[in-house]
């Protein structure tokens, strides 16, 4: 067996050229020759989020199946933008080493119990909560392909009927119907929502959003009754007024 052969098949952990070929093909999908710059590829992302029932607080789970392309890795970080109250932050089941503030977006770091070299294959999480501002009108999902995957799973579990739920696939600046992208798959089963997406174009950003209330989406149904009952109350001084003038 010749050398870099040999190599290739203990590079994707393989017996045969048969065995790794699914793998390659993965590989070069991913990692066009001289388009790359990356030093990691994700397997697979599994993106999880729950919504608590009184949708204050939602709850989000990241999972990642790493291989090391090139390099060591020691550390893992995460950033997260959300407009409200970020909690419970955990890499790797532990607290993050450390936090930094850039705009809008919080990093977290955390240096891993030992180092990941050329070839090796490992399990990053990411588990956080948050309080939304205003949690009663509206919320959405993203997750942007920044490093090369072989699949993308997010899935959303919602505690009772939105009014309205949509999904956006963003690639190049442009909007793109899920329908007309063969590898991507939107499933709906009771109040859960899911997408999939197979080897996913570097730079695509895939949303999920919904919103809660489809007659005024700014206005929660609480808000609407106090508005009409203090609309009726300001009519029945008005008409009080108008009687005592006449």
């Amino acid at each position: 067996m010749k050398i870099h052969t040999r190599a290739i098949l203990e590079k994707f952990d393989a017996k045969t050229v048969r065995d790794s070929i699914e793998y390659i093909v993965a590989y070069i999908t991913a990692y066009p020759i001289g388009e790359s710059d990356a030093d990691i590829y994700y397997d697979e992302i599994r993106y999880l989020i729950s919504v608590s029932g009184n949708l204050k607080t939602t709850t989000y789970d990241r999972h990642h199946c790493v291989f090391v392309l090139r390099g060591t890795v020691s550390e893992i970080d995460s950033s997260i933008d959300y407009p409200g109250e970020i909690f419970d932050v955990l890499l790797n089941g532990g607290s993050p080493d450390k936090t930094e503030n850039f705009g809008k977006y919080i990093k977290y770091s955390k240096v891993l119990d030992h180092s990941y070299r050329t070839g090796d294959t490992f399990e990053r999480s990411l588990h956080y909560k948050t309080q939304a501002y205003r949690p009663e009108y509206s919320q959405e999902v993203s997750n942007t392909i920044g490093t090369p995957v072989g699949k993308l799973l997010m899935r959303i579990d919602l505690p009772r009927p939105p009014a309205t739920f949509n999904v956006m696939v963003l690639d190049r600046s442009r909007f793109i119907s899920v329908e007309k992208l063969a590898n991507v798959e939107f499933t709906k089963q009771n109040l859960t929502y899911q997408i999939v997406a197979n080897s996913p174009t570097p730079g695509q950003k895939f949303t999920l959003g919904w919103t809660w209330w489809s007659m005024y989406p700014s206005i929660s149904p609480l808000r609407q009754l106090m508005n009409i009952r203090a609309s009726l109350l300001i009519w029945r001084i008005l008409i009080s007024k108008s009687r005592c003038l006449s």
